[in-house]
């Protein structure tokens, strides 16, 4: 789950907002329960800065105070326990490039460790990009390369496909910049997260549609479909406000009912158990073995003892 949009406002270093309100503000007070009952269930949160109304990534990278607010950020994530945080470069912040957005990646790693998720969310169309972005001075192909490099790797892309000419109307758009990636080296499909407008913008069965048909097509341990990602949650399609889970379980449900799904999509307990009795016979045999081992090692011990005890007494007998 990404939390949005989180946004810093120039000249305050005390606070950080969430979209219209500082975080810590009594209006979010159900949202943090939700994201804390979340976690404990399983889920992942990470939270998304920047966005169309800029968000401050720009005052990360090039403004004075940038170690301030860098902080400020920081101490958000880890008061709220978030797990990763997601660039989504756009609008005032269009004067990010390669190297700050770099050595900003790089500052993550270093306070949060590894385990720590760092995505971005470029146009789709970014993407197959060799000069800079619509949005700003990125080369996304080259900053991963970069990122990869300098041991810090974008762990993968929330690709918006719309606002663009990209779009996932159909599977053509997506397989494009999968094969540039394979072309250039860079990136493969899981890295690539399909982002739509959840409601209006796409068709949904027609969004179900090219789901299916990229889950069907990305189907190997190395090249499986990276997923979606869905803009915004509340009003999601096909029953709006009063059932906004539907388009989630919907996407769920296209993907695993694909053809050749690969098995990290969905592993349930009766693959486990299925695992588990395919194993027990050769652990049972194993523990035979280990019981017989026993045995001739305690004969080979008791021997070695037994001619231990001989030749002790022999030498004994020539010296009286």
């Amino acid at each position: 789950m990404i939390l949005c949009t989180l946004h810093i406002h120039s000249g305050n270093f005390d606070q950080l907002w969430l979209n219209d309100n500082p975080y810590s503000d009594a209006v979010f007070d159900d949202l943090w329960k939700q994201v804390e009952d979340f976690q404990q269930a399983g889920g992942v949160v990470t939270a998304m800065i920047g966005g169309a109304s800029g968000g401050g990534i720009s005052m990360l990278e090039f403004d004075q105070n940038k170690d301030k607010y860098f902080d400020l950020v920081c101490k958000f994530l880890r008061e709220k326990k978030m797990q990763g945080i997601d660039l989504d470069i756009e609008s005032n912040d269009n004067a990010c490039d390669n190297e700050n957005t770099l050595k900003l990646i790089q500052r993550f790693r270093q306070v949060f460790g590894s385990t720590f998720i760092v995505t971005m969310a470029p146009m789709a169309g970014d993407m197959t990009l060799t000069s800079g972005s619509a949005f700003s001075r990125i080369n996304y192909p080259t900053l991963y390369k970069q990122s990869v490099e300098a041991k810090c790797p974008i762990d993968w892309f929330n690709c918006q496909f719309y606002n663009t000419y990209y779009t996932m109307n159909s599977p053509n758009d997506y397989n494009r910049i999968i094969t540039f990636g394979l072309k250039s080296k860079t990136f493969s499909a899981w890295q690539i997260v399909a982002g739509v407008i959840t409601t209006g913008v796409i068709d949904y069965k027609t969004f179900n549609k090219s789901v299916k048909s990229l889950t069907a097509t990305h189907s190997t341990t190395l090249d499986y479909f990276g997923g979606v990602m869905g803009w915004e949650y509340f009003d999601s399609d096909p029953s709006g406000t009063s059932a906004p889970q539907e388009w989630t379980r919907g996407v769920r449900k296209t993907m695993n009912e694909a053809k050749n799904v690969p098995a990290r999509i969905d592993v349930g307990q009766s693959f486990i158990a299925s695992v588990q009795s395919m194993v027990a016979p050769f652990q049972a045999r194993r523990e035979d073995i280990l019981y017989h081992r026993a045995i001739v090692f305690s004969l080979l011990l008791n021997l070695l003892v037994f001619f231990w005890m001989t030749h002790r007494a022999s030498v004994s007998g020539d010296t009286h």
